[in-house]
C-alpha cells in the first residue's frame, strides 16, 4: 500500500538550531510513520538545505516560555556515572 507524502508550509516562525547553524524552517516534509520528518530550513547565509528531524532542534523562544533547561548536579553526576560503567 502506497502512502502519501505530506508536505506542511509552516506559517509561523521556527528557528530551528542545524548543523549549518540557525535557520528558519519553511516546511516539514512527511514521508509517513516509518521515516523521519525533513525539515527544509531557510539559512542565515541565505542557502536552502533539508535535514532529517535527528538533525535540527528548536531554538530557545523567552516569549512563549521555550528555555534551555539547565540539568542539575545530581542529573550531570548519575550521567556520569551511567558513563563509566
Amino acid at each position: 500500500m502506497e502512502q502519501a507524502i505530506m508536505i506542511h508550509e509552516l506559517k509561523q516562525l521556527i528557528w530551528l538550531d542545524t548543523p549549518k547553524g540557525l535557520a528558519r524552517a519553511l516546511l516539514v516534509i512527511d514521508y509517513g510513520v516509518e521515516s523521519d520528518l525533513y525539515w527544509v530550513c531557510l539559512g542565515q547565509d541565505k542557502e536552502i538545505w533539508t535535514w532529517e528531524n535527528k538533525d535540527v532542534r528548536v531554538t530557545d523562544n523567552q516569549t512563549i516560555g521555550r528555555v534551555a533547561r539547565k540539568p542539575s548536579i545530581d542529573e550531570l553526576m548519575r550521567e556520569k556515572n551511567e558513563g563509566s560503567r
